[in-house]
């Protein structure tokens, strides 16, 4: 039997109500994640909120490694939150984790809060000493030199250890590390090496590593490469130069970095190049400065406009370079988002092998109802990361286009990864959703089972399992489950993450589609009476809910009110 309201009413990933306490894996300080972002925030990433999500990425990172080694759910420590601070559109941090594997590891996540949700992004694993800002080069780097003479073009990689295998001999000399990579079933290790040049960028480079100990690199030879001519900006790559890049030092002081770059820029005496990435650290510092700076509306509309105009130039100085364009489309508002998805276009048009244009694009696609365009470019992701909640998110697409078989197999493909029970269980709800559309209600309901064994009275198993039960019939089954939805929704505070909408609500807006749920199913069964009175509570906590004023509609007929 068809339900109206069941393809549009509200739907919600598994959550606990929450503890508020500190657990006790996190041995971390607080202090300076309130001091740059506020006591609210803080309270958030030091409770329970954020442990699921952290212990998944944590087993992906350990998924490939021997389970001799590292156990298949393994014990960690919080041990270090690090404030990220790039620009007023981004809030950021870094975790850094020690995990209980026969020798123990370290792990690494990027936090970004977006909007009342907070992503969470694996860093490259293990002791690496590359910054988070060439991480992602480098990864990249090292995966294509995993692959580079696969005779059967693998594409699916991911690195899951780092090593440092020749420590700098001095701050500033080259280093190599040796990175691991999981390249479709296989270990690869390749030779990472680290150049700092005389302007403090650094150059890299890999080698699959032909089990042999890594080349030492001589005093002589680290000599020799800091006092190598430079290039035609030699003279300019002064301590301007070095004071304009982003540093730890300089931080958390963007006018001292605005005034290098200006300098360093009317000089004159860089090339093109290096010209195009004095002006985009000019605009990354600006940014700084507008998020740091305590600036009025009106300022940081200005200081935006001068960003903007740093990105240009260094747009026009080497239009070549994706990395620019990357940046200029994180500074575009929530109305230009044209502009936003013709940069990300652009990186990828001149082969960025990053993966968060396709990510940001794919959402974009998705919110503006471009679906089979976010599912390329999430297709493109999972080519580049093929990770477990990325396989989830494009079930999801595919589940908002109706095409239930590919889902299922996504669904698949993410439950064959073994992620941790509560991913499992959500991934189960999503399956058992699919194969309730597709009709095969016997299935639906066999996951639903299998959800409810690995996390019990979960409000999202119930109300879709109470939609599948008024499909089937089951009319006091399903108004019994929609009761304890409404229950739920009624007494429990905090939030639940609906995976098909990507973003949190409140359990209090389970109340709508529950009320909206029962009463179609008393309006099918014959009380016609009890389902008007579900749909006014329906329509009292969203007045514009469309399966619920359908359903007033069917029972205002119902009662002969056809007017």
């Amino acid at each position: 039997m068809r339900n109206a309201f069941v393809l549009t009413a509200l739907v919600a990933a598994l959550s606990s109500s929450g503890a508020v306490a500190a657990p006790d894996y996190i041995q971390a300080s607080p202090r300076e994640l309130a001091k740059k972002y506020g006591k609210s925030l803080a309270a958030r990433v030091f409770s329970d909120e954020l442990t699921a999500s952290r212990a998944a990425r944590i087993r992906d990172s350990v998924a490939h490694i021997p389970r001799a080694d590292c156990p298949e759910d393994p014990k960690f420590i919080l041990r270090e939150v690090q404030p990220l601070l790039l620009d007023d559109t981004e809030v950021m941090w870094i975790e850094r984790f020690e995990v209980a594997c026969t020798s123990p590891r370290r792990r690494t996540l990027l936090m970004r809060k977006q909007g009342e949700g907070i992503e969470v992004v694996p860093m490259a694993p293990g002791t690496t000493l590359a910054t988070a800002f060439i991480q992602g080069d480098a990864g990249t780097i090292a995966r294509r030199a995993a692959v580079a003479d696969d005779p059967d073009g693998c594409q699916q990689t991911a690195v899951i250890e780092t090593n440092i295998s020749d420590p700098p001999a001095a701050n500033g000399a080259p280093w190599d590390e040796r990175w691991t990579v999981y390249a479709c079933g296989r270990m690869v290790d390749v030779i990472v090496s680290f150049t700092p040049s005389a302007g403090n960028e650094t150059k890299i480079a890999a080698v699959k590593d032909a089990g042999r100990p890594p080349a030492k690199t001589s005093a002589k030879a680290q000599k020799d490469a800091q006092q190598a001519p430079a290039n035609d900006a030699v003279s300019a790559k002064s301590k301007d130069w070095q004071d304009c890049q982003w540093t730890k030092r300089l931080s958390e002081k963007p006018d001292l970095r605005i005034a290098a770059c200006e300098r360093a820029v009317a000089e004159g005496k860089l090339n093109k190049s290096d010209l195009s990435t004095a002006y985009r650290w000019l605009g990354d510092a600006l940014r700084v400065k507008a998020a740091t700076s305590g600036l009025d509306v009106f300022d940081k509309f200005e200081m935006n406009k001068l960003v903007m105009q740093a990105y240009a130039k260094a747009i026009e100085s080497n239009p070549e370079d994706p990395e620019t364009y990357v940046r200029r489309a994180t500074v575009y508002s929530r109305g230009e988002i044209e502009k936003t998805i013709s940069d990300f276009s652009k990186a990828i048009e001149l082969g960025t092998r990053d993966s968060y244009p396709y990510s940001v694009r794919a959402e974009y696609y998705r919110d503006g109802g471009r679906l089979d365009l976010a599912v390329a470019d999430l297709t493109k992701v999972i080519e580049f990361s093929p990770y477990r909640s990325n396989y989830r998110r494009r079930a999801v697409l595919y589940l908002a286009q109706g095409d239930y078989q590919h889902a299922i197999a996504d669904l698949d493909a993410e439950l064959g990864l073994k992620p941790s029970k509560a991913d499992q269980a959500t991934n189960y709800i999503l399956r058992a959703i699919a194969s309730q559309r597709s009709g095969d209600l016997k299935q639906a309901f066999a996951d639903f089972a299998k959800s409810e064994s690995l996390i019990r009275n979960s409000t999202i198993l119930r109300y879709h399992r109470g939609v599948a039960l008024t499909e089937a019939g089951d009319y006091e089954e399903a108004v019994d489950e929609f009761s304890k939805v409404i229950d739920s929704a009624t007494t429990t505070v905090g939030t639940l993450k609906d995976p098909l909408a990507d973003k949190s609500i409140r359990y209090r807006d389970m109340l709508a589609p529950g009320y909206a749920g029962r009463a179609y199913v008393h309006a099918l069964a014959g009380s016609a009476d009890q389902g008007l009175s579900d749909v006014e509570k329906a329509l009292k906590f969203d007045p514009g809910n469309a399966s619920a004023l359908e359903t007033r509609a069917r029972i205002l007929d119902a009662l002969g009110r056809t007017d």
